[in-house]
Parts: structure tokens; sequence; C-alpha cells
């Protein structure tokens, strides 16, 4: 097979970690006006920040209505995250004047953790939730926001790693749709026969896979292929130069650098994030997160499915987000504040989030509602069935996580987007420089 012209080196926004306005775990923040609200005599009044997409802040409004019917004695005071939300709620949060609740993703509940600013929930879960209700949860999420046995947030959504495929493309190619239980092998030769060009120009890519993205999309295959990024039993010791690791990270980087079926930059999508490009017809396939049924645009022009991850060694290895709310620390309201999140986090909250905002509920009563809504789609098997087995990524629960990620993030650039330094130097690299973080 022709080889396709060298991906550009150009590092793009997309490929960094994920944030508001990127590729990742948050939609592009659209600002919403704010009305400011009032409380009565007698009420108290409460800030919730949550996700700021028109669609979401739809369900903000039902929710506010409906949760303010229950308790009429608390006012909610609705906050659309800003895209800027990193700096402008760690600075609120310094200066005693963040939101009463907020929502957040990823490596921040740590972050914030070990800054002292989340309340801790353990004694609102145990005084107000039953056994049965903890357990409804998905464990690796709910486990994930839990740290040294006191829970710190409660889930929100649930987003898990799927395989998008167009279906044109396969019928065009004369391909096989792998079954639910493919292999990593399988998943290869997928991808090489969807890989489309003419000439030396690449009409269709065979796969995308956001290669750097903090690890998010990437650990699955990892995972599955029997590597390890933690020690599972201790997140604060690296495992980047065991050899299962180092092979598992080669054959990631096979997939854009030697076998040459899937872009490295969204440069190379036309300028294009990946969702978008496989929207536009541009790729076979891409390996994402099911947030994007929430973003399916009208009018495509073709039909697409899913799959769950490959199966290897390691199992599929599929990686949960972070996705919750947690209560500030500085909050004068913590009562009617975790009434709030509680009320958020129940199933028919969840149900209604996942009706309106197209987000896959975080507890297994509501789920089959939210596979239900996309009957079209293999939603149980590729997602559904895969969540409760669910693994947060590792960089959610790292010690210094947000320092740890900057010293990887540009080896991570050197390998998959410049391709400079080997596997193994890379592997190397990063050990060193994750254990120089923690031991700082």
């Amino acid at each position: 097979m022709a080889c396709a012209p060298a991906p550009s080196a150009t590092p793009t926004p997309a490929e960094k970690a994920p944030a508001p306005g990127k590729p990742g775990e948050a939609p592009t923040p659209t600002p919403v006006p704010v009305k400011q609200v009032q409380a009565a005599p007698g009420q108290v009044l409460i800030r919730v920040m949550d996700r700021a997409d028109p669609r979401y802040q739809k369900f903000v409004e039902e929710w506010v209505r409906l949760f303010e019917a229950a308790h009429p004695k608390i006012k909610v005071q609705p906050e659309p995250i800003p895209a800027d939300w990193e700096q402008k709620l760690t600075a609120a949060m310094a200066a005693g004047a963040a939101p009463d609740v907020a929502a957040v993703f990823g490596h921040w509940f740590r972050t914030y953790q070990q800054k002292g600013q989340l309340r801790e929930l353990t004694d609102y879960v145990q005084r107000h939730m039953k056994p049965e209700e903890v357990n409804d949860f998905f464990k690796g999420q709910w486990e994930g926001m839990s740290w040294q046995g006191k829970q710190l947030a409660l889930p929100q959504y649930i987003n898990v790693n799927v395989l998008y495929y167009n279906k044109n493309a396969v019928a065009e190619a004369g391909a096989k749709i792998p079954s639910n239980d493919y292999n990593h092998d399988e998943f290869l030769q997928f991808i090489i026969k969807l890989h489309k060009r003419s000439g030396d120009r690449v009409e269709r890519w065979g796969n995308y896979t956001p290669w750097i993205a903090a690890f998010i999309r990437i650990i699955s295959y990892i995972w599955g292929l029997g590597g390890q990024i933690n020690d599972p039993n201790d997140i604060t010791k690296f495992t980047f130069t065991k050899p299962e690791t180092i092979k598992a990270f080669q054959w990631v980087h096979d997939i854009p650098w030697k076998h040459k079926v899937a872009p490295v930059t969204s440069g190379d999508m036309g300028g294009l994030s990946g969702s978008d490009a496989f929207w536009a017809g541009k790729l076979s396939t891409l390996f994402d997160g099911t947030h994007l049924f929430a973003l399916i645009p009208e009018g495509l022009p073709f039909e697409f499915d899913v799959l769950p991850p490959p199966k290897g060694p390691g199992g599929r290895g599929q990686r949960s987000s972070m996705d919750g709310y947690f209560i500030y620390k500085g909050s004068k309201h913590p009562d009617e504040a975790w009434q709030a999140i509680y009320h958020l986090t129940t199933p028919d909250i969840m149900r209604l989030r996942a009706k309106m905002a197209g987000l896959p509920p975080a507890r297994k009563s509501p789920i089959s509602d939210w596979v239900a809504a996309y009957p079209k789609y293999n939603l149980k098997s590729a997602a559904a069935d895969t969540m409760d087995e669910a693994r947060p990524d590792p960089r959610s629960l790292w010690n210094k996580a947000a320092e740890t990620w900057n010293a990887l993030n540009p080896i991570m650039e050197e390998l998959f987007i410049l391709n400079k330094i080997s596997v193994e130097e890379a592997m190397q690299k990063m050990q060193a420089a994750a254990e120089k973080v923690q031991r700082g």
C-alpha cells in the first residue's frame, strides 16, 4: 500500500488536554445570558455552576423549576460555566466567592481536594442515601470521586469510549463490521481496509483517535493491550517503562506513523476537530466518547454506528469520565447545596438530562432510557454494558495532576505529533518526568 504523506508536525489545540471549547469532555461553551434571581423572605439562595451549551441550559431551566417546586425554601441562581472556568473558579475559591455547587470534570476534583476547597460529602451520603442508591451509580466513577474513604463529589453523567464507524464507508470498502468481541488485530484490519486514497491524496482516513488529550482516549487501547501507566494498586507509582506498556504504546503509535491510516493533527483534517471531521465524512472511524451523541448534526449524509473498545489481554480497557458535582468548602449553605446535588443525580433527573441534553446517566437504573432514545445504534453493547467495568483515566486520580500532565504533555507531543523520539525513549522520559513531579 502506498504511504500517505507525512502528517503535519504542527501541534494544534485539538491535540492538547480537553478543556471547554476543545474536543474532549466538555462542549464548547456558548455565552448564555444569566438572569439574576432574588430569594424571597425565608428563602436561601444557592449558586449552581453547570455546563453552558444552550441545549444543556434548557435542561437546567427545567431542573430549576422542578427543584424549586420540591424545595420552596431554596432559590437557585444558575451560572453557566464560563470558557475560562478553570482560572475563574480557582480564583473565586481563593477569594471565598465560589458557587455553592459546581460541575467539573477530569483531574479538577483531585486538584481542588488537594487545595482543601471541597466539602466532604461522606456524612451526607451516609445520612441521606441508601446502600442501593449508592450501588446504582457506576462503580468506577463513584469510587473515583472518593479519596481515602471520603466522598468528594457525586457523578453527573458518564462518558465512555466507543468506536464510531461510517456505515457508508464500510459498504463502499466491502469491509466486514467486527463483532462486539473483536480484538486489536481485527480493529487494525478494519481501519486499514477503510482507509481510502486517491493517488497521493487521502480521501478518507481509516481512523482518528485523539492521540494526546491527557490519555483519555488512548488509555483504552493501552489498558486493553495489557499496559498500565500506573500501578493498579498504587496510583502514586508510574509504570511507563514496563515492557507491556511500551508494547501497547508502540501499537498505538504505529496507527498514524507506521500504518499511516490516521491523521495526527487537526491540520491533517482540514482544520477540523476529530468529531467534526467524522461528521464531515473525512474519517471512516473515530475513537471518542459517547458525549458525541449529544452533538449529532442534523441531516447527516451517511449512516453510522458504534462498537465498544477492542478486547485484548487486559480486557476492553474501558475508561470512564469524571464528570460530577461538588460542594465548595466555603459555601454558607452546604445543606441546601447537598439538596441540590442529590436532586441533580436522582434517576428521574438523570433521565431528564439524557432526554433534553443527550448525556448518558451516571446510574444503572436510568441508562436503558438513554439507550432507548437512540434505537438505531449499538449503544447497549458498545457502551451501556461496559460502563460498570469502566475505570477513571489515571490523570483524574494523580497527585499533583496538573503539574504531572504539564510535564508529560511535551513528551507526548514529541512522540505522537512530531515523531521525533522512539516509543521506548518517550516512556523513559515520561517515567522520569512523572517521578520528578511526585518528588517535588
